[in-house]
């Protein structure tokens, strides 16, 4: 895995404004050259920079996102029975997204709990693969879904589930 390195400014008027820095550190040498980068930059007590370094976690693929709202979608849609009614897709996605996702809450001046979720284009692979494996749990234990063995032999081929120990 390489790490990630972003180097930004606090930028304001007084500051010399820096064009951002992502790059990735796979080799001795990449990281002699950000090194080398980040001690040429000047540094101001008004202007600290501001340096972030980790692990390079790819986004969830194109592949997971048409998986997901395709055929696993489509199998809870036909499927799932809640109360005696049936959603729609957009009604399950929202629900999913809602039920897995939740990023943090704001709170209004009022009072008001305004809660964020993730969006699925924000998860790594191995997020998306941990948001899937609780869909097919709760889908089939809480709503009777069983999904077909196209969409399970598709899902562990391409390694869309958490792999287990």
């Amino acid at each position: 895995m390489s790490a990630a390195l972003a180097v930004v400014s606090d930028a304001d008027a007084a500051c010399q404004s820096y064009r951002p820095v992502l790059t990735a550190i796979g080799t001795p040498e990449d990281r002699a050259r950000v090194i080398r980068l980040v001690e040429n930059m000047p540094l101001s007590a008004n202007c600290p920079l501001f340096v972030w370094i980790g692990r390079y976690s790819p986004s969830r693929t194109a592949a997971q996102n048409r998986f997901f709202h395709g055929p696993v979608l489509d199998a809870i849609v036909d499927q799932a029975w809640w109360k005696g009614r049936q959603y729609p897709k957009a009604f399950w996605k929202e629900y999913l997204r809602r039920r897995y996702l939740e990023k943090g809450e704001f709170v209004t001046p009022d009072g008001e709990i305004v809660p964020t979720f993730y969006s699925t284009t924000e998860l790594s692979r191995k997020r998306f693969a941990e948001f899937l494996d609780a869909v097919f749990r709760d889908a089939a234990l809480e709503w009777g879904v069983q999904m077909p063995a196209s969409v399970m032999q598709e899902a562990m081929a391409n390694q869309y589930l958490k792999r287990r120990a």
